[in-house]
């Protein structure tokens, strides 16, 4: 991406939301408008391993009590940013069945303007992808993906990924295979989003 972004005036309540099922690439878009942009980036995993290393860890039920806090941590501070008129990047897999309330809530309490992107990946290569990073040993411990990949196969089959049913606009992209017209995409569409919140 080029660096023509600038982070808009205070006032301007913006919240994007980077979702969708682990290793679609949430992280890296994300990261890129963050960095493009100048758009202050909060990630629950990020949170979640700062957790892990303060409290310790000892199995999934652990993990998903400190997912749920890192969740929640998450939302405090979107919700302080919008307030000082600063916009936000969330990047998580958000599943709607949990934070669809808190979400609308926060965007007409705040009356920001949202931008939800999510990520979508071929089966197969999402499968692989996932595979590949839990036995690379590269993801903190806390998570447990190695034995989370059986929950994680359940979790596609029943949906549990789909985008979230909240005001502002929806960008649905498939990450199967990174290519500049995804980049341009994401990024004409952030463009907009700021530029009409100005």
């Amino acid at each position: 991406m080029s660096n023509e972004g600038i982070c808009p005036a205070a006032s301007a309540a913006i919240l994007i939301i980077v979702s969708g099922p682990p290793c679609t690439g949430k992280t890296r878009i994300a990261s890129r408008i963050s960095r493009e942009f100048h758009i202050p980036l909060f990630s629950k995993d990020a949170i979640k391993e700062r957790l892990y290393d303060a409290l310790g860890w000892s199995d999934r039920k652990q993990s998903r009590k400190l997912g749920i806090a890192g969740e929640e941590i998450l939302m405090d501070i979107a919700a302080r940013q919008l307030a000082a008129g600063r916009p936000v990047i969330l990047e998580s897999t958000f599943k709607a069945q949990y934070v669809e309330n808190q979400f609308t809530a926060l965007i007409e309490a705040q009356q920001a303007a949202c931008l939800q992107i999510q990520c979508r990946t071929e089966p197969a290569i999402l499968m692989d992808r996932f595979r590949r990073r839990a036995a690379s040993g590269e993801r903190h411990p806390g998570h447990g993906d190695l034995i989370s990949q059986e929950g994680f196969e359940e979790d596609l089959r029943s949906g549990m990924y789909e985008p979230l049913r909240i005001p502002g606009k929806l960008l649905t992209i498939d990450t199967s295979y990174f290519t500049e017209q995804i980049n341009s995409g994401i990024r004409a569409e952030v463009k907009k989003l700021l530029e009409a919140s100005a």
